[in-house]
């Protein structure tokens, strides 16, 4: 498994397993079909949502913590 932090230029966690998605517990786990696959994972570590887009992420940001 490969992880990338800020040491890497990147303000997220990123990891990589490398070994494809046959006989992957992981990617089969979360159900990864495709790479790179983008998951969604609030504070408290709970899935919120997997292949986002950026319009989404901006709404469901806004509505999470835009408090005006």
């Amino acid at each position: 498994m490969v992880r990338c932090d800020s040491k890497d230029g990147i303000p997220w966690i990123q990891v990589s397993d490398l070994t494809g998605f046959d006989n992957n517990t992981a990617a089969q786990s979360y159900y990864v079909k495709q790479l790179p696959t983008l998951f969604l994972i609030d504070e408290n570590g709970t899935v919120v949502q997997q292949h986002i887009d950026h319009e989404e992420l901006l709404a469901y940001l806004k509505k999470k913590y835009d408090h005006n």
